[in-house]
């Protein structure tokens, strides 16, 4: 994931798991309901843990940064496969503190907040489908700034197998799901008016970086579910964008890459 940008104040990071799903692939809502399906087999539970982030250099050296965020346990479905997706899930919390502790070490460094109030946290929710289960971190940090840095960092996981997968991996039409991803977002956003200019670079395809920010897009019961990061594509004020691309919207576009 890329680096995020940083004008942190206030931070409050929510981590939303959200199990999703797409028959043998995202294939229709019917098949996204069934409930015999693998995901249906996991349960996910949260520790809340808190960790100091050292910051060893500038005015805060010696001290250290909040970074608070839950331990996953997966249990249930296949041998293996709770144990595989907890992994990889610590994986993305490891890089996500080790991203946090160099924004912090420059933070500090350029005269920003005392050490003490930089700080990170991530909260957990678990909802479940059919064949994908997707682990949703949406990160605020604090540096500092009029207001924190908010960013959602989506992982989709086969079910069965505990695999990882991206949202642009489940579809062998990719560019034509982006347009359906965009229409989506501006018939479904009401707090603000999204025009097509600004959703314009918006893809489920990873960049050269192997990125998509500002959009998170994973598998759900209802369909592909999306989320614009807060100040990816308007203002900060304007705040976060969400929204769902049906299984029956999607229904015509193979599945697979």
């Amino acid at each position: 994931m890329m680096p995020r940008l940083l004008t942190g104040s206030l931070v409050a990071v929510t981590l939303a798991l959200a199990a999703a799903t797409a028959g043998a692939g995202p294939a229709n809502a019917a098949d996204a309901a069934t409930t015999d399906a693998p995901a249906n087999a996991l349960s996910v539970r949260f520790t809340q843990v808190t960790r100091t982030v050292p910051v060893t250099t500038g005015a805060g050296a010696g001290a250290g940064a909040g970074f608070r965020a839950p331990r996953v346990t997966v249990t249930g479905g296949r041998a293996g496969v709770g144990r595989a997706i907890a992994a990889a899930v610590q994986r993305h919390e490891n890089a996500l503190a080790a991203t946090f502790a160099a924004e912090a070490v420059q933070a500090v460094a350029d005269g920003g907040s005392p050490v003490q109030t930089v700080f990170d946290e991530v909260r957990g929710t678990v909802a479940r489908s059919a064949h994908y289960l997707t682990i949703r971190l949406d990160e605020s940090v604090n540096l500092g700034g009029a207001h924190p840095s908010n960013s959602v960092h989506a992982y989709v996981f086969d079910a069965a197998t505990g695999r990882e997968v991206t949202a642009r991996s489940l579809f062998g039409a990719p560019r034509r799901v982006d347009r359906l991803v965009r229409a989506a977002l501006i018939a479904q956003t009401r707090q603000v008016t999204l025009t097509a200019q600004d959703v314009a670079g918006l893809s489920i395809v990873p960049d050269a970086h192997g990125s998509t920010a500002p959009l998170s897009c994973y598998p759900i019961r209802a369909g592909l579910h999306c989320a614009v990061d807060q100040g990816g594509v308007l203002g900060y004020a304007a705040g976060a964008f969400e929204a769902t691309v049906t299984w029956t919207a999607l229904s015509s576009i193979r599945i697979g890459g």
